[in-house]
């Protein structure tokens, strides 16, 4: 089942590599707080410039940010915590802020 109502971002964070000013890592821990499975929702990252302005926006299917995408029929365990982790290429872009939503696209 999908429930947005559900389903919360715990906590997210972009980090930078240190060793390549144009690599980042989107950090994200999901919660869900059903007490059944639920289906994984798409990640919606959008970058933003100093004035709160997208210049970028993507949107991750599970089975791009699981690390196992056979994971991504089994959904979020009743009660559980999920982690991910995905690496980003800037492409030149030097955003300094985002914005990250959940999108179950049948709901």
């Amino acid at each position: 089942p999908q429930s947005s109502e559900l389903i919360s971002i715990e906590s997210s964070n972009l980090e930078a590599d240190p060793n390549n000013s144009q690599l980042i890592s989107l950090n994200v821990l999901l919660r869900n707080h059903a007490n059944y499975a639920l289906a994984l929702p798409l990640l919606e990252l959008t970058l933003n410039d100093t004035q709160e302005r997208p210049m970028a926006r993507r949107v991750f299917k599970p089975a791009e940010y699981l690390t196992a995408p056979q994971q991504a029929e089994a959904g979020v365990a009743a009660n559980q915590e999920l982690n991910i982790k995905v690496w980003l290429e800037l492409h030149g872009l030097n955003p300094s802020g985002y914005r990250l939503v959940l999108i179950y696209p049948n709901s």
